[in-house]
């Protein structure tokens, strides 16, 4: 939503969220009527700033380009258990991973963060794995956890991953899935969070620019704006694609996103 988002549910205040770029989401437990009509009222301001304005510190005061206003992009309800991968993160996947390539091996380091919504501390056990684009597992690892009520438990794994294939950009856009998933005492899955991964290095120097798993990339880039008339930010999966595909008929193998 852009710019300032206020929420109410059944009348109720849920909470404000500030900015236009960013998935938010808010709890709604208490909020919602199970098995009868809900109402959800979303208040969108992007009113023009000064310095006394609701807008003060979300808006620029002056700029080249016009600032939308209004919800942009979908709207979901999501349901879980009361344990499950943390939806309080800001709006963010409660799993994150980073990659590293040494000779033949490639390690991920994965930081996961799962939340107890419970009563009472419970052991769950945590099942990080990765598989290939067959779907062939290539490196897990299995451990329990215990979960204090109303807590958030960041755990740290790292799997390491024999004669990888490395993504190469678009000559090679190679993809592991990342699977991160919670079992309970007699292995029902709570729940699981899945992520694509491409396994690579990246580096920048003065002498070599950027280097792609050790080799020279040359970057032949745009910057991808709010180029579709009267849209906006307001624009389908299907625009973008088509966008994505005319922009790769030009050349191009980096995209800047602005603003």
């Amino acid at each position: 939503v852009s710019r300032v988002a206020n929420v109410w549910v059944n009348g109720k205040f849920a909470g404000e969220h500030r900015g236009s770029f960013n998935r938010f989401r808010f709890d709604i437990t208490d909020l919602i009527n199970v098995g009868r009509p809900n109402v959800l009222v979303v208040q969108a301001d992007n009113s023009k700033p000064t310095a006394d304005s609701t807008t003060a510190d979300t808006l620029p005061i002056a700029g080249d380009f016009f600032v939308h206003g209004g919800i942009y992009r979908p709207v979901r309800l999501v349901t879980t258990s009361n344990i499950h991968v943390d939806m309080k993160d800001f709006g963010g996947p409660g799993v994150y991973a980073t990659t590293a390539v040494e000779g033949d091996k490639a390690v991920v380091s994965i930081e996961s963060r799962i939340t107890s919504n419970g009563g009472e501390a419970e052991n769950v056990t945590l099942l990080t794995q990765l598989t290939d684009d067959t779907g062939k597992v290539v490196a897990k690892d299995v451990r329990d956890i215990l979960l204090l009520p109303d807590e958030t438990e960041i755990t740290d794994v790292s799997l390491s991953v024999s004669s990888p294939q490395l993504w190469q950009g678009i000559d090679n856009p190679y993809l592991y899935t990342l699977a991160v998933s919670i079992l309970d005492n007699n292995d029902n899955l709570l729940d699981t969070v899945k992520q694509n991964i491409g396994l690579r290095t990246i580096e920048i120097s003065a002498d070599k620019g950027l280097t792609l798993n050790g080799q020279p990339l040359a970057l032949r880039g745009v910057g991808y704006h709010q180029d579709r008339e009267g849209k906006g930010w307001a624009v389908s999966a299907e625009e973008i694609e088509e966008d994505v595909q005319l922009l790769m008929d030009m050349g191009v193998n980096t995209i800047r996103l602005a603003h």
